[in-house]
């Protein structure tokens, strides 16, 4: 791997891990610290698939100033996407 290539990637893994810092750095649901995932809100406007992980970060640091992502760890998310929880009813509402 090219050296201004691993330097990008390093450089998007600290922006994610700010970014994860900024949103508190645990799950909302259950307060884990590991395995954390950003969850939309709302309806996302762009494709994950279609996203170099940079461009998701850009993304992600955009919603989480207008607060529409929150972190939520592997397992609570897997939960909330069946449909077992509810992110809203646990959630305080962020100013």
């Amino acid at each position: 791997m090219d050296e201004i290539f691993r330097r990008f990637i390093e450089k998007t893994k600290v922006r994610r891990a700010a970014l994860v810092a900024s949103l508190g750095g645990q799950c909302v649901m259950c307060g884990a610290v590991e395995k954390l995932d950003i969850h939309h809100l709302g309806v996302r406007l762009w494709k994950a698939a279609e996203l170099a992980r940079w461009q998701r970060v850009r993304w992600y640091e955009q919603e989480a100033r207008d607060g529409e992502v929150v972190l939520l760890c592997r397992p609570c998310h897997i939960d909330v996407g069946r449909g077992v929880l509810r992110v809203e009813e646990r959630i305080e509402v962020r100013v």
